[in-house]
């Protein structure tokens, strides 16, 4: 396992947890390469933004700067999955947005790739086998917020 890999696990194992995702972000820095340096900023600024107080004026600095780079890198920072959207939280995928079927097919790899804490679904009204399906699926017990 290279240095990389080791200290994206260790975000993996610890979620709720700034220490590890600092850590890899002074590795991104330390590579010199730019776009590594861009992932670094981002995860240094949603940091910031997630400690600060919700529209105040640093956070929505930070918001605006960060959001067109995030969006602009999403590929090549593995934030697209077949059927969901990963959204970037403290510098990490943190949320998944989708159509709870697809969701529940690409769960074991986005949650094996992403510190997920948070879901918002749509579930179908006549499709009850997704309901119960998801009600099953024990990924779920990782998050902090579903909404359906």
């Amino acid at each position: 396992m290279t240095d990389e890999a080791a200290l994206y696990a260790a975000v993996l194992a610890a979620p709720d947890d700034d220490t590890p995702r600092l850590v890899y972000a002074d590795a991104l820095d330390d590579t010199g390469d730019r776009v590594y340096g861009i992932r670094s900023w981002v995860s240094r600024n949603q940091l910031t933004i997630a400690r600060e107080e919700f529209a105040s004026a640093e956070y929505d600095r930070l918001l605006l700067a960060t959001e067109p780079v995030e969006a602009h890198y999403r590929a090549a920072w593995g934030l697209e999955a077949p059927g969901c959207r990963v959204r970037l939280t403290r510098g990490f995928g943190g949320e998944v947005t989708g159509y709870a079927g697809r969701f529940l097919a690409a769960a074991p790899g986005v949650f094996a790739a992403h510190p997920v804490r948070a879901a918002t679904l749509t579930v179908p009204a006549d499709d009850p086998d997704v309901l119960a399906a998801l009600a099953g699926c024990p990924l779920l017990g990782r998050l902090h917020a579903l909404r359906l």
